[in-house]
């Protein structure tokens, strides 16, 4: 998997989200931020139990094992923390964009740690293989969360 450098274009969203003036979320936006933190659940879901399978096969090293699982369970908290800070607020306005745009930079720094140290040092190409999968899911949530809070400046 290449790669992606997330946090510099979070940062940014956080700064545009923090200077420019409100504009609601419509009912559609809303419904994709909750299908993309869904997906980024699921993902999530999917990849503790490949670890997990993963870790009982022995295909994954204890170094490995315990690099992806903590930051699976970083990624997770992030997430559970995002969507419960969604909850709090009643508008999309620039309080609700840049706590949400903080923690999406969190858990975009979190993703990145995943990939970089957990699993593109992954030696089983199989086991990296399925962890990427899962991984993608997790990515492509993240880009749908970001370009809502662009978009709803």
């Amino acid at each position: 998997m290449k790669r992606k450098h997330y946090l510099p274009v979070l940062l940014s969203v956080c700064l545009l989200a923090t200077s420019l003036s409100f504009t609601a979320c419509s009912d559609s936006d809303l419904k994709k931020a909750a299908q993309a933190s869904d997906d980024m659940a699921r993902g999530i879901s999917v990849a503790l139990d490949l670890d997990a399978a993963l870790i009982e096969q022995k295909l994954l090293s204890s170094g490995e094992a315990l690099t992806v699982t903590s930051a699976l369970l970083d990624l997770n908290r992030l997430v559970r923390q995002f969507n419960d800070t969604a909850q709090t607020y009643k508008s999309f306005d620039i309080s609700a964009r840049t706590a949400l745009g903080k923690i999406l930079a969190d858990i975009t720094t979190t993703l990145d740690k995943l990939n970089n140290q957990g699993v593109l040092k992954i030696k089983n190409p199989d086991a990296q293989l399925k962890f990427r999968s899962a991984l993608a899911v997790m990515s492509s949530a993240v880009n749908v969360l970001a370009a809502l809070l662009i978009r709803n400046h």
